[in-house]
């Protein structure tokens, strides 16, 4: 019988921003160990965005964009999570 590694789904994430970290750049990191690419956060439109406690809050016209989206751009399908507060 051949061995089989499972890997949980953390382990199989090509993108994760948990808008955690001690400084902004570690906020706005990728942490996903999957994916080939850091695809890290950048804000636009700074003073309407803030991050604080886990939680990325954006309004106006601020928004998080990911300069490199190699790792998002796939062929086929794809499971986004996201959790939003309105």
């Amino acid at each position: 019988m051949k061995n089989t590694v499972v890997k949980t789904p953390e382990e199989s994430l090509v993108a994760h921003w948990d808008f955690e970290g001690d400084t902004q750049d570690e906020m706005l990191e990728d942490k996903a160990t999957a994916g080939e690419a850091k695809n890290n956060l950048t804000m636009v439109h700074e003073a309407n965005v803030t991050i604080e406690d886990g939680i990325a809050t954006i309004t106006g016209d601020g928004y998080l964009m990911s300069l490199d989206q190699s790792d998002l751009d796939q062929d086929g399908e794809m499971t986004i999570f996201t959790r939003a507060f309105v």
